[in-house]
């Protein structure tokens, strides 16, 4: 198993840029991405794939939202009986002609990856947030008779961020419940850490979203919300929507989601 922690190495200062080349030399898990910061959670997406798939040979990638609890001693034990081809893992959005398993947490095996990467670079579309550029990826390269695996775990907390829910901080056995929890701030992770709670489980049966959701797998990016909604362009352009922006502020920073402009 390999775990990496990813950050902008583009527009940093140089004082962070020294701390964070610091850090990288003693614990040897972090990796500057050629992105600019804001809203280019596409951009960062394809590339941490690109990435892992020129690095590894692997079965299964995990990509994280930095907030994200896992319970990672129930997931690797889950792992060992899981299926290795065709798995899309994650907490899934569903509604009416728009559903989509959000970017926080995805779980994808190999075989998925590499259908992926295997698009016309030329015409590979991104999109600011991944969970909307992921769907029509997967339309592209992925047919109906490859039987694609959408599981939706309700073992994942997603929303409202945990931090902000009071049940979470006395929780006294998280992975007894969960497998991971969105939105867990700091202090939150270390009360997670020591519950002595994360160790192999009975295995839970795959729920796959058509039993959880009960409406058909649809995405019809048109019907995306306004804050949300932008266009697809292409990946190779490196494309910025919103130039004016930079560092994402999330709902660990205690207000509402939004960006800080550029100074």
């Amino acid at each position: 198993m390999v775990c990496k922690f990813f950050t902008d190495g583009i527009q940093i200062s140089k004082e962070d840029q020294q701390k964070l080349l610091q850090e990288k030399q003693v614990y040897k898990d972090l990796e500057f991405q050629p992105i600019i910061g804001g809203r280019t959670f596409g951009l960062r997406y394809l590339y941490q794939m690109m990435w892992a798939a020129a690095k590894y040979d692997f079965k299964y990638y995990l990509r994280l939202d930095d907030d994200y609890f896992v319970c990672l001693g129930r997931l690797l034990h889950e792992l060992r009986y899981r299926p290795s081809k065709m798995l899309c893992w994650g907490s899934y959005h569903c509604n009416t002609h728009l559903s989509y398993v959000d970017e926080a947490w995805t779980l994808l095996t190999h075989d998925v990856i590499v259908r992926i990467l295997s698009q016309n670079p030329q015409r590979m579309l991104c999109h600011p947030h991944a969970d909307q550029e992921l769907p029509i990826w997967m339309e592209s390269v992925i047919n109906k008779n490859d039987n694609l695996i959408r599981f939706d775990d309700q073992r994942l907390y997603h929303y409202p961020p945990a931090r902000t829910v009071e049940r979470f901080k006395s929780l006294a056995n998280p992975c007894d419940s969960h497998i991971g929890i969105h939105g867990s701030s700091p202090e939150l992770m270390r009360i997670f850490w020591n519950s002595d709670s994360d160790k192999a489980k009975s295995v839970s049966p795959l729920t796959e979203f058509s039993a959880t959701c009960g409406k058909p797998f649809v995405f019809d990016i048109s019907l995306m919300a306004d804050p949300y909604k932008f266009d697809l362009r292409p990946c190779i352009q490196n494309p910025l929507w919103t130039p004016g922006e930079t560092m994402w502020t999330g709902v660990l920073s205690g207000g509402r989601k939004g960006t800080f402009p550029c100074p």
